[in-house]
């Protein structure tokens, strides 16, 4: 009777555990599930980004997938990639500090997410302008070794700066500060200020001037003596081509980023 019970009591403890997915499933370093690496490729990114990580103990991730709608029902990429993050468990430390590129092929989308106080530290909004500009190139003209390469190298340079006390770009203006785009309106007042100012100094001294019905009455007589005059018409052909507009909406060469926070997460997200 005791062993049926010892029997049972293991199968039902068999089965609990086939049940509850596993904690211990997480991604590498690099995770190339669209395929766009060589294995070469993909081995040396991989030593690279491990050797970011252990260096600075903060995570480093390069993923790109094919659609990133398979991966999860978030209808936004930023929100997708932090459901992975959380799913994975990504990141290094008790904070879980990293930082993560993430592309989806399908929509040609690309997400930049930085977790932790480290990480923002590490980070400025100022840092991932000058990231987006030295990887997004890449992206653009299908070189996806060469843009990973280039996320880990200013991932090292940045990591590195902090560490010495001097964070990229730390106290400057972003191109995302406002959320409507990347400038603020602020820096218009003082130029608006200052027009305006000038405008009352030029038009105040004009109020007291009466207004005349005729040209003649506006001339000083015996100010002007005519010895000659004549009429001839003058013809003038003007040709105007239109400046080439840019495109308002672009940014660092064609894509526009958008700043996203959540909890503890915070980063970029944009098409290449």
């Amino acid at each position: 009777m005791k062993r049926k019970i010892f029997v049972l009591s293991l199968l039902l403890v068999l089965l609990v555990s086939l049940a509850v997915p596993t904690a211990a499933e997480t991604l590498d370093n690099v995770t190339d599930a669209a395929g766009l690496l060589t294995t070469d490729q993909q081995q040396a990114l991989e030593r690279r980004a491990e050797e970011i990580s252990q260096t600075y103990e903060l995570g480093v991730y390069v993923i790109a997938v094919d659609d990133f709608t398979r991966y999860s029902k978030k209808p936004d990429i930023y929100d997708a990639q932090v459901e992975l993050f959380d799913r994975y468990g990504l990141g290094l430390g008790e904070d879980r500090a990293a930082a993560v590129f993430f592309i989806s092929m399908e929509t040609r989308e690309f997400v930049l997410d930085f977790n932790s106080d480290r990480a923002h530290y590490a980070f400025t909004e100022k840092g991932r302008d000058l990231m987006e500009d030295r990887v997004l190139p890449y992206l653009r003209d299908n070189d996806w070794y060469g843009a990973f390469n280039e996320f880990l190298n200013v991932c090292q340079e940045d990591l590195e700066a902090a560490q010495a006390g001097t964070p990229v770009g730390y106290g400057e203006v972003s191109r995302n500060d406002s959320q409507e785009g990347g400038f603020s309106i602020l820096l218009f007042v003082p130029g608006v200020l200052a027009a305006a100012i000038t405008g009352v100094v030029l038009v105040a001294p004009m109020r007291s001037a009466g207004k005349k019905g005729q040209a003649d009455d506006y001339a000083v007589p015996g100010s002007m003596q005519l010895t000659r005059q004549s009429d001839h018409f003058l013809r003038r052909t003007v040709t105007r081509t239109p400046r080439p507009k840019q495109n308002s909406s672009s940014s660092s060469g064609g894509s526009v980023s958008h700043s996203h926070s959540s909890g503890s997460h915070s980063g970029r997200s944009g098409k290449f």
